[in-house]
């Protein structure tokens, strides 16, 4: 073989596998796979209040090409400057974020549930208010004041829906997101901005606060008004306004009928289209 055609040959093999590499890799990016990287992830159900260790955690390789925010890639890293705990319930093989671990040798708190820039707020509620107990952590409530006043010997009673879509960070003493049954507790401790907390404190001495539990995924705020003791009267047909159903209109106030009056000389006649009355 000649020389020149030996060098084309080899030049073209050369070629080839640059052509096919980058196919390759554009496919691979294309298709969200890349080169494989390492994430560190829990070797078992880790609950509240676990210190992470070298026992409970390993590494496991990561297919996509982008991590999680918060994930870490080695061990190492996550322990190099002290012992973590964890805040929310990890799953086994889950990958551990610094969003749901404290800060290097920090215990687990409730204030480390706190998100930036929020409050955490006591509400007393009891079996009712707390919704029979099935209030869990984690989950999302409205808040409803309720508030009686006596005018001139006249009580009035009314409640209000006082905030909407409300994190529930706690429920007594149980700050952890599993739980096997309902709990009946004297306080559910909520995360509200600075001026929903003055709200809450504020709402808590002049009346009765209790929770109305939000179905899971909804955030979408209502409009809502006042409810008074004249608004029971009222019936609903409750679910007509999932179901589509149109209230029915409230009764016509009843229309005064006009009086005849008929004067026979002396004497005078009233005729009522319900009663006749003859006045001497």
């Amino acid at each position: 073989m000649k020389l020149g055609t030996l060098l084309v040959l080899v030049a073209a093999i050369v070629l080839g596998g640059i052509a096919a590499y980058l196919a390759y890799s554009i496919v691979a990016a294309r298709s969200g796979k890349g080169p494989a990287t390492h994430v560190v992830v829990a070797t078992a159900p880790l609950e509240y209040g676990t210190a992470l260790n070298t026992d409970n955690i390993k590494v496991l390789p990561w297919g996509a090409p982008v991590l999680p925010d918060g994930a870490f890639t080695s061990v190492d890293d996550l322990l190099k400057d002290g012992t973590r705990v964890v805040l929310t319930t990890i799953e086994k093989n889950e990958p551990v974020l610094a969003t749901r671990i404290t800060p290097p040798n920090q215990p687990a708190s409730l204030a480390s549930l706190v998100a930036e820039g929020m409050r955490a707020v006591s509400i007393k509620v009891d079996e009712v208010r707390g919704v029979a107990g099935f209030v869990r952590t984690g989950d999302r409530v409205d808040v409803v004041l309720t508030r009686h006043e006596t005018k001139k010997d006249t009580e009035k009673g009314y409640a209000d829906i006082l905030l909407q879509d409300v994190k529930v960070l706690a429920v007594g003493q149980l700050s952890q997101e599993k739980q096997d049954k309902a709990h009946v507790v004297k306080t559910v401790t909520v995360e509200v901005s600075t001026q929903q907390a003055q709200k809450l404190i504020l709402a808590q001495g002049v009346g009765t606060l209790s929770l109305v539990l939000r179905q899971t995924g909804e955030a979408k705020a209502e409009s809502a008004q006042r409810v008074s003791v004249a608004d029971l009267g009222q019936g609903e047909v409750a679910g007509a306004a999932e179901a589509g159903a149109t209230p029915a209109p409230a009764p016509a106030p009843a229309r005064k009928l006009a009086e005849v009056w008929i004067y026979r000389g002396a004497k005078l006649t009233t005729v009522d289209p319900n009663v006749y009355r003859e006045s001497r």
